[in-house]
């Protein structure tokens, strides 16, 4: 092969998506897909005051990668509103946005209650409702050990490390135990292995627990209905201010537009009442008041999204809810 001839990467060959250039018109565009849906640009969020008392003011706006998470815009988000002195009590947000280091990180760093569902187990067991899943055990922190349904317990308590870099707890039960154990069937699918569990450490375990049996009840439902206000912002930015098409190139000038006040005077927020005008922070993810439950969904832009918040001050901290385009 000489210098001059060209041949296309094998897909063992291609960078990750977060190097990977999307476009030759624009450097900074990546490759996202979310619900089978792609798109060249980048991710949009922000998060809405929703208290029933308060005119539903946009508080926040940040664009980031499309190949960036949601949930890593969690920590970056708070800190914005913490320099602002305009955190929420409370922020309503969708499953994306939810997991149970960042609810504890949440609380622990500023005192905000990150308000969203705590995805279940991807097991087999925990759908299926005759199955022995993780709650059908007695977990002992202090003696490290488990216990399993029928009293077995486990032969050893290994910490590791996840893929994703998280700290976990693996155990197994001991095959004698398990081999001829009439349960069998509602415990493993495996025929020669014993059963083994993998889960977090206690704070989290404890946390993931306790907040998974919350998401059950009618309470907690009625107080996470008010997220879906948020949609309805989404639906008008979409339509009628065009968010999903960026007017330039670049991350940072769609960033940029994301601060500009290009939202109609007649947006959701002003139907409520004119609050006091407040200047949005400076930086990669532009902070304006918040009160305490936010909604944050986020919803995918097939190409880079312009977004424009409606900056105000909120004199206390109350509820607002988080949202993606």
């Amino acid at each position: 092969m000489t210098s001059t001839d060209t041949v296309w990467r094998g897909k063992s060959d291609l960078p990750p998506s977060a190097t990977a250039i999307g476009s030759p018109y624009d450097t900074d565009a990546r490759y996202g897909i979310k619900r089978g849906m792609g798109w060249r640009g980048f991710k949009g969020h922000f998060t809405e005051v929703c208290e029933p008392d308060r005119p539903h003011v946009i508080v926040h706006v940040a664009t980031t990668a499309a190949t960036l998470s949601d949930v890593e815009t969690v920590t970056a988000r708070h800190a914005d509103l913490a320099a602002a002195d305009l955190l929420p009590d409370r922020e309503l947000v969708d499953a994306a946005y939810v997991s149970v280091d960042h609810i504890l990180d949440a609380a622990a760093v500023h005192g905000v209650d990150l308000f969203g569902p705590v995805p279940a187990g991807h097991q087999w067991q925990t759908r299926d409702p005759d199955a022995y899943d993780l709650t059908h055990f007695t977990v002992d922190f202090g003696q490290r050990h488990v216990t399993c349904p029928t009293g077995a317990t486990s032969r050893n308590w290994r910490e590791s490390i996840s893929a994703d870099g998280l700290p976990t707890i693996q155990v197994t039960f001991r095959l004698p135990d398990c081999t001829p154990c009439p349960q069998r069937a509602r415990c493993t699918r495996s025929t020669v292995n014993a059963r083994s569990l993998t889960f977090r450490p206690r704070p989290q375990f404890e946390a993931q627990q306790r907040l998974r049996a919350e998401q059950s009840t009618d309470a907690w439902r009625k107080q996470y209905a008010l997220r879906s206000g948020i949609e309805g912002t989404m639906s008008q930015a979409s339509r009628r201010c065009d968010i999903h098409h960026a007017r330039s190139r670049g991350l940072p000038k769609p960033t940029c537009n994301t601060y500009s006040p290009r939202w109609p005077s007649t947006s959701s927020a002003s139907t409520h009442g004119s609050p006091e005008p407040h200047s949005a922070a400076a930086g990669p993810h532009a902070s304006t008041p918040s009160a305490s439950h936010s909604h944050h969904r986020e919803k995918t832009s097939r190409v880079t999204p312009g977004v424009t918040s409606l900056c105000t001050t909120t004199p206390a901290r109350r509820l607002t809810h988080s949202t993606r385009w």
